[in-house]
């Protein structure tokens, strides 16, 4: 009788898991048909239980993401999978789904299989985000118009620019891992010192100096090397800031020229290649393309008719849609399925994507680049999986397995004594303990005896029902080591007694992966202010007699903004942006930019360019303040007579409202070639003088209370 009386206590806890998860939770046959679906699930997929079973697998899974074949290839020969699918949302939309299945047979001697499921979505966002924004990084460092290295503790290389490569005539150009020494075996010993001492915390530079190459030619170089710190403040390596005194090379150009042509060829590799030159009408097919649809390489002819002859003749019309489209300029890009026939006569589904580049004065596109994937496998899968739609019967037994597989550790609690009544396998094995040894114990077992005093309260709101939820609970296992939790938890009323149905998470390793994520993006964003001060010291190569201008505007911008009230975060982005206010000044002619004399007309409209081509420069970096657009209007005036759009008033970003009065009384008050500084007395005046006019009045006004107070321009060396 007592082993008939825990067996029927199981059920009903099973039951009410089942009813109380917070996960997804099917239970289907191996084909793809669903016989249950708990509440959890209906929310998750915003459907009824009904309305699941009747689609089934079918209806909610993706059955275009690749690991889907391999998920059921994994259940089907080993009984069990986990793993991450796509799955569909009744709205339309997609989202990923840690997924926990398990083949079983039920009292009949029939196969079940348990589905428990989790969205994930939030946490692949946040791992995106993290290598977006390393991808950035890099993509800021070897995009920079300035020749820039950053190197680990060992020299090996971490990042390198373009221009880096070109003024060194490095032939090789993936030197990622590589070592500094490695790559310039010329470099003499005392380079190398410089390198330990600035290992050591010391920045060092030197302003042209000799590089004898291996060939016997000697380069003249300016170089700066600073020491780069990770998150515990221990210096992480080195970077290099150099310039080639004898080129500027416009590597912003360049990459526009080639980006497009080389970004769509890389990501179409592996698959066919078409390329159709919209003036000649002559169209490339890579070997792929033929080998494909089962040609030889002489076999094809280069025109577009070569398309429409393996195309099936009901898709002939949606395939000349399709081609109108990229000629009239309605599509520049396009992804469309297609049935073709190959050389053999068999037939194939292929995914037929592309994008149209340059425009003709009429509108249509120069050329057109496409790829074509073979889809045949994952159409016949889609296919048979709605092939297999049937309906099953339920069985009892299905909610004992459900949870004795799941991922999730799960137990219930006497709310009144504070008892396990039940716990599944899970649970036992994050803890260490055996089955028997958890059911003779109490909720507070579980918990380090140090911490019950701080885990009571928490404890005693689940009982009372005040929350439902509670992160990070540090759990005691067998060995005494500590694991940390997430846990849900429900109230119910089980065999007329109140209880508590709690899921544990075990987020220890996810705990460890913030921290080391939040670490990593702090170094990121240390690595990227450091590199954004060097990129200043360019428009200093070019003018030397502006030395210290940036770096003396954004302390006096950086003052005003928290003179204004503006948080930490906000006037860190100002004097980022006042660090680089000129550095579009790079590509004007330096004999203008140091001439002592009044500049004439076309001078003066070439130097105007510099906000401009500045933006250009920074545009495509992900900040995480407007720097771009602030060094784009730090010459626009309030009253819009200012360059380069006469933009006004509200229209300007007040971090360049900031940076244009700190800019001009920087100007006035120090020294330039072709005159004596003016003292801060008439910079002030002047400010005041075009208060509302020129200038913001009340970012004037800071200004002016700043210099009262006794604030004095920051001497930079």
């Amino acid at each position: 009788m007592g082993s008939v009386s825990r067996s029927a206590d199981k059920d009903s806890y099973f039951r009410s898991i089942f009813e109380h998860s917070f996960d997804a939770i099917l239970l289907t046959v191996p084909d793809g048909k669903i016989l249950a679906a708990n509440p959890a699930a209906c929310k998750m997929f915003g459907r009824s239980e009904e309305e699941i079973c009747s689609l089934g697998r079918a209806g909610i899974v993706d059955h275009s993401y690749p690991g889907l074949k391999e998920a059921l290839v994994s259940r089907n020969e080993k009984g069990e999978y986990r793993g991450t699918i796509r799955y569909l949302r009744s709205d339309g939309i997609f989202f990923m789904g840690e997924t926990s299945s398990k083949v079983f047979l039920n009292e009949k001697g029939e196969e079940r299989t348990s589905m428990i499921i989790r969205d994930i979505t939030d946490q692949i966002a946040a791992d995106h985000e993290l290598k977006r924004r390393e991808t950035l990084l890099s993509l800021f460092v070897a995009h920079a118009p300035a020749a820039i290295a950053m190197f680990d503790r060992n020299m090996n290389y971490i990042a390198v620019s373009e221009r880096f490569l070109k003024d060194y005539g490095i032939p090789e150009r993936n030197i990622i891992g590589k070592s500094h020494y490695e790559v310039f075996p010329e470099l003499p010993e005392a380079w190398k010192e410089v390198h330990k001492r600035c290992l050591k915390g010391a920045v060092e530079k030197a302003e042209t100096e000799a590089f004898m190459r291996l060939d016997g030619s000697v380069d003249w170089i300016n170089w700066e090397i600073h020491p780069w710190h990770d998150y515990s403040g221990e210096v992480g390596g080195l970077l290099l800031f150099s310039e080639d005194l004898t080129e500027f090379i416009n590597l912003r150009n360049e990459l526009r020229s080639s980006e497009q042509r080389w970004r769509f060829a890389l990501e179409g590799a592996g698959d066919g290649v078409w390329d159709w030159d919209c003036i000649t009408n002559e169209v490339f097919y890579s070997s792929q393309w033929k080998r494909m649809l089962g040609f030889g390489e002489e076999e094809i002819e280069p025109t577009l008719n070569s398309w429409r002859s393996v195309i099936q003749s009901e898709e002939d019309d949606s395939f000349k849609s399709l081609y109108y489209d990229i000629l009239k300029g309605t599509d520049l890009e396009f992804s469309k399925e297609h049935q073709v026939r190959t050389k053999q006569g068999t037939l194939k589904w292929i995914l037929n994507r592309g994008m149209a580049f340059g425009r003709a004065a009429d509108g249509a596109p120069l050329r057109v680049i496409g790829t074509i994937t073979d889809i045949t496998e994952m159409k016949m899968a889609q296919e048979t999986l709605r092939q297999n739609n049937r309906m099953l019967t339920n069985s009892e037994n299905r909610y004992r397995t459900l949870f004795e597989t799941s991922s999730e550790g799960i137990f219930i609690v006497e709310i009144t004594t504070g008892k396990i009544k039940f716990v599944n396998p899970t649970i036992c094995r994050m803890l260490g303990y055996g089955e028997e040894e958890l059911l003779q114990s109490t909720i507070n077992g579980l918990f380090h005896a140090a911490d019950w005093d701080e885990v009571v309260s928490e404890i005693r709101d689940h009982f009372d029902g005040i929350k439902t939820q509670s992160s990070d609970l540090k759990f005691r296992k067998r060995d005494g080591y500590t694991l940390h939790m997430d846990l849900t938890s429900a109230k119910t009323v089980i065999d007329g007694t109140q209880v508590l149905v709690v899921f544990a998470s075990d987020i220890t390793e996810r705990l460890v992966a913030e921290e080391e994520r939040s670490q990593y993006a702090n170094r990121m964003l240390s690595a990227m202010i450091k590199t954004v001060e060097l990129l200043s010291k360019t428009v200093e190569l070019k003018d030397p007699y502006t030395a210290g201008l940036q770096l003396r505007v954004a302390s006096l911008a950086d003052a005003i903004a928290r003179e204004l009230g503006m948080s930490d975060e906000e006037a860190e982005g100002i004097r980022m942006a006042a660090i680089v206010h000129d550095l579009g000044k790079m590509y004007v002619p330096s004999e203008i930019l140091s001439k002592p004399g009044k500049l004439n007309l076309l001078e003066f409209n070439l130097v105007k360019t510099h906000a401009q081509a500045g933006y250009d420069i920074l545009k495509e970096v992900d900040f995480p303040w407007p720097i771009a657009d602030m060094v784009l209007q730090h010459h626009e005036r309030m009253n819009g007579t200012g360059y380069p759009n006469g933009v006004m008033g509200a229209e300007m970003n007040l971090g360049a409202r900031i940076i244009a009065v700190a800019d001009v009384v920087e100007s006035m008050a120090s020294y330039r070639p072709y005159r004596p500084s003016l003292g801060i007395e008439a910079a002030l005046a002047e400010i005041d003088a075009h208060s509302g006019t020129l200038f913001d009045p009340v970012v004037v006004a800071a200004c002016k209370a700043l210099f009262k107070r006794g604030y004095v321009l920051a001497q930079v060396e």
